[in-house]
């Protein structure tokens, strides 16, 4: 049981520092699988280590959701429930 435990992590770290570590401007794994012209190894590791991707680009791309957001907002015609509006708009400036 512990050589599998050990065999696991060791797959999991040779994963993670192939598609992790640069050499040049890309990951060995990209430069490995440019040479067999796959995409196997560099999907290997985005499959294996997701969360670490999802965390970026949730991070990256939470300002632009936010900011279209307020665009949205802020270009929405008032409507027939003007008072609402203006109470969200006030709500809003504070």
């Amino acid at each position: 049981m512990r050589a599998l435990i050990i065999v696991v992590i060791v797959l999991l770290a040779i994963i993670f520092v192939g598609g992790s570590v640069n050499v040049g401007s890309a990951p060995i794994f990209q430069h490995i699988d440019s040479l067999l012209r796959t995409d196997v190894l560099m999907d290997l590791h985005h499959s294996v280590f997701y969360f670490l991707y999802r965390g970026e680009d949730s991070a990256a791309t939470g300002l632009s959701t936010t900011k279209s957001d307020l665009e949205q907002f802020q270009d929405k015609p008032a409507g027939i429930d003007k008072r609402g509006y203006q109470r969200k708009i006030d709500e809003a400036s504070r």
